[in-house]
């Protein structure tokens, strides 16, 4: 649990066609002052008083925020282009994807199960949780919120498209993967076996399998499906790209 000095007000987030991962962004907190507790804005923030990790029902990393060119023009989706810089406040997310072990919980507490949930080659504790819905990642974060004691309004949440990219880049910029620009088939599970039983991963890989990014989180990039708190607009980054063109023009 966040210590009783320090209390951060996080809004969490998951994610997950077939699987879903915990954030959280940091809005406000509290810290004990002369017997007074004070609220401070994000903006007031300074990144390093923050702890770097806290614990919860699940361990979650800081992710310091900043500014990251978003999206890639050499890729063949074209809703993946035109790129764009976007800026990104701090936030938390968990170290790892929603295990079926961690989902087992939110189960037994009266939540759906997943779509999957009774298929042995799926429902392992180390995997990733997979066949949620939208609503169901968001009836999660309720959950998981409820039992933190947190209220709605600064509980756990999706992540936004930005704020996953941003953590699945882990530091790294224009390059074509999260540990660089050459593909490596042990850096990531994909589906090499075409519905075939073969290799060390059958359909899914643990959670900690593959190595961790930059920023220590594990499965961000290929094992999974991921959901995020965005409504999907194919031609959102054109748009986004000419509001980002008129504000540099009223700067000038």
């Amino acid at each position: 649990m966040v210590s009783k000095k320090i209390k951060i007000l996080i809004s969490l987030f998951i994610i997950g066609v077939f699987s879903f991962f915990i954030y959280s962004t940091i809005t406000k907190y509290k810290i004990n002052e002369k017997e007074e507790k004070i609220k401070k804005d994000i903006s007031e923030i300074n990144v390093n008083e923050l702890p770097k990790y806290i614990y919860g029902i699940k361990k979650m990393i800081l992710i310091s925020g900043g500014t990251f060119l978003m999206g890639d023009d050499r890729s063949k989706f074209s809703d993946e282009h035109p790129a764009h810089f976007v800026r990104v406040d701090s936030f938390y997310m968990d170290e790892t994807p929603v295990t079926y072990e961690d989902f087992k919980e939110y189960v037994e507490a009266g939540g759906e199960k997943s779509k999957y949930w009774e298929y042995e080659t799926y429902n392992h504790p180390e995997n990733p949780v997979t066949g949620i819905n939208w609503y169901q990642a968001v009836d999660y974060c309720n959950w998981r919120s409820k039992i933190e004691e947190l209220p709605p309004e600064i509980g756990y949440r999706l992540p936004t498209e930005a704020e996953f990219e941003y953590a699945a880049r882990g530091g790294l910029e224009g390059k074509n993967f999260p540990w660089g620009d050459e593909f490596n088939p042990l850096m990531a599970n994909f589906d090499e076996e075409k519905g075939v039983m073969k290799g060390n991963w059958w359909r899914l890989a643990k959670v900690k399998d593959t190595p961790s990014n930059n920023y220590g989180l594990y499965g961000m990039s290929g094992n999974i499906w991921q959901w995020t708190n965005d409504w999907y607009d194919p031609d959102y980054y054109k748009k986004s790209q000419k509001i980002i063109q008129k504000v540099q023009k009223l700067e000038k």
